[in-house]
């Protein structure tokens, strides 16, 4: 079913002297409009390649179609063909209600920018968090995924409390069927989609692949890459409905040396990442959706915790593999995601951005 936007906070502009226009409400198919006129307003209202339906409010009119006019008042509705131009003149101050089919591509340009919006997963802490934040500064609504609902309302509420609108839904991206059942209930709710952000991720633990537990294998693979490759199937039909779509997903230092001692599956499944990245950005070039990848070194973020508990100096001397001798922070991957997304990369596809301080070369 097509969703139906109502645009309650876009304001009424001038449509001449002495009346204004607010849209109501859009689809692909349909649009409505609300024409406010002072007494004396004289407007055009054209049906350019449109069939329209005009409901008389409030107020008198005198319309002028071809050579006849009318007087028409509340209740009353003029209905036309395409290509038909009428005149109208407000012989009291009055509104009228316009209908359009199709929508007028025109007036949504003009007055009803729609919002970009954003879907991140695993967005509630860490780098997801700050690519959130980062987004909703420039100005576009946020999804936010995730599993813990405590930390969902703590970060919903410091998004919005920087004036970013947030909605937050809960399910585990390494469960494909509520990926379908929550993305339906998405494309319910949302029209369009111009930023799938596949954070979700992690290490999952270490296990040497002698003593491999089946059951581990597949929860790293589920959280890495079958995520990505299920968000961005499911998210697909939202994204075509955008004019600059574009998908980040995440790589790993991991997937070019291997992973330490243990990681090997994780791995695996970032080297997975790189090359889903790249199938998808040519498998998705024709809707114009652009796919991207981001790998991130060492950032310090939660994802890093349980090493700087269990082995402080360890987690210092890793530094010493980082060019620029520091661990990244999480605005600093964010940042660089902002730009994947914008305009400004518009002619970016298929590429790995690293951003590491260099640990890759050493």
């Amino acid at each position: 079913m097509q969703r139906f936007n109502f645009n309650k906070d876009i304001k009424a502009v001038v449509a001449g002297e002495g009346i204004t226009r607010k849209i109501l409400g859009y689809s692909e198919n349909l649009m409505v409009c609300e024409l406010t006129f002072e007494k004396g307003a004289i407007g055009a209202l054209h049906s350019h390649f449109h069939e329209q339906q005009t409901y008389i409010i409030e107020g008198k009119f005198k319309f002028t179609i071809g050579d006849e006019e009318r007087v028409v008042g509340p209740g009353d509705c003029l209905v036309k063909e395409p290509n038909i131009v009428h005149g109208a003149v407000c012989l009291e101050k009055g509104k009228l209600i316009d209908i359009f089919t199709p929508a007028r591509k025109d007036f949504l340009e003009e007055e009803c920018k729609m919002k970009k919006i954003a879907l991140i997963t695993g967005g509630t802490g860490g780098i997801g968090f700050a690519v959130a934040e980062e987004l909703g500064k420039a100005g576009y609504q946020i999804i936010l995924n995730g599993i813990d609902d405590s930390a969902a309302e703590v970060a919903v509420k410091k998004l919005q409390d920087q004036g970013i609108e947030v909605e937050y839904f809960h399910f585990d991206v390494t469960n494909e069927e509520e990926i379908v059942k929550s993305m339906n209930l998405i494309k319910s709710k949302y029209d369009h989609l111009d930023a799938l952000i596949n954070n979700a991720g992690g290490l999952g633990g270490r296990s040497r692949l002698e003593v491999l537990p089946t059951d581990f294998f597949r929860k790293v693979m589920a959280l890495n890459l079958d995520s990505v490759v299920f968000m961005t199937r499911e998210a697909i039909p939202l994204l075509k409905k955008s004019k600059d779509p574009s998908i980040v997903n995440y790589a790993s230092n991991a997937a070019w040396n291997a992973g330490g001692p243990g990681a090997g599956i994780y791995a695996t499944a970032k080297a997975g990442v790189v090359t889903f990245t790249r199938a998808s950005a040519k498998d998705l070039a024709e809707y114009g959706i652009r796919v991207n990848c981001v790998s991130p070194g060492t950032i310090d973020t939660p994802f890093h915790d349980a090493t700087k508990k269990k082995n402080p100096d360890l987690f210092e001397s890793w530094k010493n593999n980082i060019l620029l001798k520091r661990f990244g922070r999480p605005e600093e991957v964010a940042s660089v995601i902002e730009f994947l997304v914008s305009e400004k990369a518009s002619f970016i596809t298929g590429e790995v951005i690293q951003i590491n301080g260099g640990q890759d070369l050493l």
